[in-house]
């Protein structure tokens, strides 16, 4: 490797190797040890992931961006983007328990999920949110104490002292 080749590519080449290596065993332990319409099943699963990732989430996760971006005071993105952020990840996390995967291949087995899901999730995003609206909260105060304060220091004059500024 030249002295004027970037330092990323060595990286991007040992990740490229580690990562192609560790996708060929996924891939040979899944043919070896099932059957090939259960390693097909998997196939289409994946590729299925990957197109609904990138023709559904990823827009959508644009378009907040963007939306967010626009609308919302910079100061305040950060929190909104974790909150929006956060909530994302639980309901993907969620979302086999909330539709009761599982269930089918246990019928009358109680102890297959058997918690509240959608309550759980609820009170997972309310925290996320609580969280953010704390951290809102004192990037508003924290902003508005770092303002100098304005205030007229005689009614005659009409223009404002700021306080700590030498009126001369």
């Amino acid at each position: 490797m030249s002295r004027s080749e970037p330092p990323t590519t060595r990286g991007f080449l040992v990740g490229l190797v580690i990562g192609t290596t560790m996708i060929a065993f996924g891939i040979g332990g899944l043919v070896s040890t099932t059957s090939t319409a259960s390693a097909f099943d998997v196939g289409t699963w994946v590729v299925g992931a990957d197109l609904a990732h990138d023709l559904v989430l990823a827009p959508i996760a644009v378009i907040c961006s963007i939306l967010i971006t626009r609308l919302v005071p910079r100061p305040w993105r950060t929190p909104i983007r974790s909150a929006l952020i956060a909530s994302a990840v639980f309901t993907i996390i969620a979302y086999p328990a909330l539709r009761g995967f599982g269930r089918a291949t246990a019928p009358g087995n109680p102890s297959v999920q058997p918690l509240d899901y959608p309550t759980a999730l609820a009170t997972a995003i309310g925290a996320a949110w609580a969280i953010a609206a704390v951290w809102l909260a004192a990037i508003a105060v924290r902003t508005r104490r770092s303002r100098p304060r304005v205030r007229m220091a005689n009614a005659d004059t009409a223009r404002p002292e700021v306080e700590g500024e030498d009126p001369t």
